[in-house]
């Protein structure tokens, strides 16, 4: 009979081997997946197994470690958990399949309804297989494992890599996991020997209930926190930035789980035997450590050294961003069998009571640091991770007399081998002998070193060169600095590009957010390519601000940098009057229209024009200098208006075009010149305001008929073929005449101002701010499709009637709330202006309204529930 090293081993090696197979297929499966599929569908797909997980800790609900504690399980305990897990599995799925809608609508994507239905199965899978693992850890038949898991992977990757070159996209995801834990539960029911009898005892099941609830508070708690992160992270920020957090994480977690699992599934049966014996399970724990650290300590800093190359080779530079939080969970995974043993030996001996309320401790301080690294971004909340891991393991070795010292001296002899693997790992690339930084971060910096490591990387400064150098960073030059670069500045960030902003008023709030900043002027086309090439810039962008346009283009096409499109197609879209002459030209259907040079030329044509007419600098956006004209009196001092702000000193008369309903002034996107994104809203405008022009409100979706949509999409189509335009975000004003007859007004390659690509990200859950970053800069966009609009979404941008001072902001009760997002660009008092344009605007409100009747009565009518307020209404 084997003695119980050997039994340890050989189960150990048929635990191993089954995780090392299962987990080498899922990693070629999930390199197929990550290349077809892109960082989107990975981050919905991780969010839905971020709620099914933390459903699982009660399905399971820790009687199956509790089968495996006891001394002597009969089949009346195991059947007595397999009827109970089946009946409770089945509940929560039930649960899990009414509350679907209203989780999809908490994360602003209702196609995740079916995706969490269907995946929601792997519950009651899930109470079915937590007894057939008792029964075989218990019993010690972990070939059984093997076979199974083995198939199981086998299957669900041939399936889920034929679904997705069939095109069924997150689907593939979903059959992936389905399917796996399913067809290895089968395999397992025919192999495995037990079966459930007609036998139940309440007795029994109360028995390892009180020690089996302990563990199911504990896992609950584990559980709950760790995935609080995708929760989060999914919710707060975007499926794609989630995407490539899971990534970065999923790798060295499935490492760790090959080892970890084995280490746990056979400890833990073995130690129980021996629980009565605590110097005998102290000296087996301490030898699990030391043997794991072996294994996994070289691994992990293996793994860290050569993560972006490595990621870089297999799944392309779409998922580079994934590499600073894979080489983070490198360094947390690498201590994880000494959190194994330590647990598994106070669970042998019986005490969950301890288990739990070192869980409770662990838990509470985990929260704390996520309750503070939340507000810092993800790479904060991974750093965050840390250093809570690095907590909870001094928390773990505490009790049974298995100190944390003893535990770091078991330790230690694996430090060495994974020093040596780092320093062997080293970069394929001999120009870049340490890409990713983390040679010296594994071996041997202590978590404050290792933290400033990857604060600098977030950063994109250099560390210093004693400490090995730092991943080469994107560089990304933005022009302009207003408050609208804001959320392009954080998705270049998440995406780890280095941003710089330039432009001549150093004040500007974005440059506080940007990595560097230059004061160039952005419309000194000279300077600006001057700057980007010795800055050795990867990507030239001017989002919301329209003078950097030309620039943008400019620069980018004469560096070879990633452009819009040609820079005399940007030309043209960008001057009015050769735009109108453009669409004339080619037959596109236009207003009448006249441009000058000087105000006299103008004036002289007067008495024969078609009245009103709208005078504009032809190249100036956000209605600053448009006004409209009713007759020859008032046109003098509208073309002084426009020339203000005419930067080429040109202007231009346009027939005015009565509106039918609303006017649209929305973004779009075009990849390689195919529209794959296009949207209309509802504009809306304050007739009081000093430019009655200027917008002061949005709602989705648009009222424009249907038809009259599908031509204007065919017609912008049709220009972006005419001009030839790339990868590109356009802000794009149409309006549909009296006469029936729809015009398109604007195309701006460009951004919009006044948050629009942040409400459709809203309304529609399409990230269009982070395509363009990544268009910007050369990486591969993310799919795209028409928007599908999710609630009753507007946005009113906040202004004042008048100049004055700023005294507060009033909402009328019922329609607070309403609001989801309050941002107001001003405090009591600052001084304010009247709304001339859309750089006066001090604030916005994100609604989201009950029904789509009270979103329109409430922003027909604004002044019913809400006042700016301000020095002279305070006087009056």
């Amino acid at each position: 009979m084997m003695d119980n090293r050997t039994r340890v081993v050989s189960n150990f090696l048929w635990r191993f081997f089954e995780r090392i197979g299962a987990q080498m297929i899922t990693v070629i499966v999930n390199i197929i997946l990550a290349r077809k599929l892109g960082p989107g569908p990975a981050g919905k797909i991780a969010i839905v197994l971020a709620v099914t997980n933390l459903l699982k800790v009660f399905a399971e609900s820790g009687m199956g470690t509790a089968l495996i504690q006891k001394k002597d399980p009969d089949d009346l305990d195991f059947s007595s958990v397999f009827y109970f897990n089946l009946g409770f599995s089945t509940l929560l799925y039930l649960g899990l399949f009414a509350f679907a809608p209203r989780i999809a609508a908490h994360y602003g994507d209702m196609s995740l309804t079916p995706v969490i239905r269907v995946l929601g199965l792997t519950l009651i899978v899930s109470g079915l297989y937590n007894v057939q693992q008792a029964y075989v850890s218990k019993t010690l038949q972990f070939k059984r494992f093997f076979f199974a898991t083995l198939g199981g992977t086998l299957f669900s990757g041939a399936l889920s890599v034929a679904m997705v070159y069939l095109g069924c996209g997150i689907w593939s995801l979903v059959a992936l996991q389905l399917s796996n834990f399913a067809v290895n539960t089968l395999i397992l029911w025919f192999t495995v020997h037990w079966r459930p009898k007609r036998m139940f005892s309440w007795e029994r099941l109360g028995s390892l209930l009180s020690y089996g609830w302990k563990l199911l508070v504990s896992s609950f708690l584990d559980t709950a926190y760790n995935q609080l992160y995708p929760l989060i992270i999914g919710g707060r920020y975007t499926a794609e930035a989630l995407g490539q957090y899971d990534k970065g994480r999923s790798w060295p977690d499935q490492i760790t789980t090959s080892i970890n699992q084995s280490l746990d599934s056979v400890l833990l049966p073995v130690l129980s035997e021996k629980q009565d014996q605590k110097a005998q399970v102290r000296e087996m724990t301490r030898r699990a450590i030391k043997t794991s650290s072996y294994v996994m300590m070289p691994v992990m800093a293996g793994l860290a050294a050569c993560a972006r190359p490595l990621i870089h080779l297999l799944l392309g530079e779409q998922w580079l961003p994934s590499v600073p939080y894979m080489q983070i969970f490198c360094v947390i995974y690498a201590f994880y069998p000494l959190h194994t043993a330590n647990l598994n030996a106070i669970k042998a001996v019986g005490r969950s009571d301890i288990f739990l309320k070192l869980e409770i401790i662990k838990t509470a301080l985990g929260l704390a640091v996520l309750s503070v690294t939340v507000h810092y971004g993800i790479m904060a909340m991974a750093l965050g991770m840390l250093f809570w891991d690095i907590c909870s393991q001094m928390i773990n070795a505490w009790p049974e007399g298995y100190g944390a010292v003893d535990s770091a001296v078991a330790y230690h002899g694996g430090g060495g081998a994974g020093r040596a693997a780092a320093g062997a790992a080293g970069s394929p690339d001999p120009a870049d002998p340490d890409p990713a930084g983390c040679g010296d971060l594994c071996a041997g910096l202590g978590p404050a070193e290792a933290g400033q490591l990857y604060l600098s990387a977030l950063n994109g400064k250099e560390p210093d060169s004693q400490k090995g150098g730092m991943t080469a960073m994107k560089k990304l030059l933005l022009l302009g600095g207003s408050r609208y670069l804001l959320p392009v500045i954080r998705e270049a960030k998440e995406l780890g590009l280095y941003t710089i902003t330039c432009d001549y008023l150093p004040d500007n709030i974005a440059h506080r957010y940007s990595d560097a900043y230059h004061n160039v002027s952005i419309t000194d086309l000279e300077a600006t390519k001057k700057l980007a090439g010795d800055l050795g810039v990867d990507g030239v962008m001017s989002f919301a601000c329209d003078p950097g346009v030309v620039t943008a283009a400019y620069v980018a096409e004469e560096l070879g940098l990633p452009n819009v499109g040609p820079y005399e197609s940007v030309c043209i879209l960008q001057d009015k009057a050769r735009f109108r002459g453009f669409l004339r030209e080619h037959g596109f259907r236009v207003p009448g229209v006249r441009s000058y040079d000087s105000m006299e030329a103008a004036l002289k044509e007067k008495d024969s024009l078609p009245w009103p007419q709208m005078v504009k600098p032809v190249d100036c956006a956000g209605s600053k200098g448009v006004s409209r004209v009713n007759g020859p009196d008032e046109l003098e001092q509208a073309i002084r208006d426009a020339l203000r702000y005419a930067r080429c000193g040109r202007f231009l008369l346009e027939d005015y075009i009565e509106k039918k309903g609303f006017s649209s002034d929305t973004d779009c996107f075009s990849v390689d010149g195919e529209l794959r994104y296009v949207s209309f809203n509802n504009q809306y405008f304050d007739p009081q305001a000093d430019n009655p022009y200027a917008p002061i409100g949005y709602t989705w979706p648009s009222t424009i008929p249907q038809a009259q949509q599908d031509e204007l999409a065919g017609e912008i189509q049709r220009l972006l073929h005419l001009l030839k335009m790339k990868t590109a975000l356009y802000n794009i004003e149409v309006r549909v005449g009296t006469d029936g007859n729809a015009y398109l007004m604007e195309v701006s390659p460009r951004g919009g101002g006044n948050r629009l690509s942040e409400m459709l990200c809203y309304c529609s859950g399409v990230n269009l701010i982070r395509n363009a970053v990544k268009a910007a800069v050369g990486l591969p966009v993310e799919e795209m499709h028409n928007p599908v609009y999710s609630g009753h979404w507007s946005i009113v941008m906040l202004h004042a009637q008048r100049d004055g001072v700023f005294r507060g902001l009033e909402i009328a009760p019922d329609a607070r709330a309403s609001v989801v997002e309050e941002d107001l660009w001003v405090e009591p008092g600052d001084p304010v202006e009247a709304m001339t344009g859309a750089n006066k605007a001090i604030g916005s409100l994100v609604m989201n309204w009950p029904s789509e009747e009270e979103r329109d009565a409430r922003m027909q009518n604004p002044s019913a529930w809400l006042r700016i307020l301000t020095e002279e209404s305070e006087n009056a």
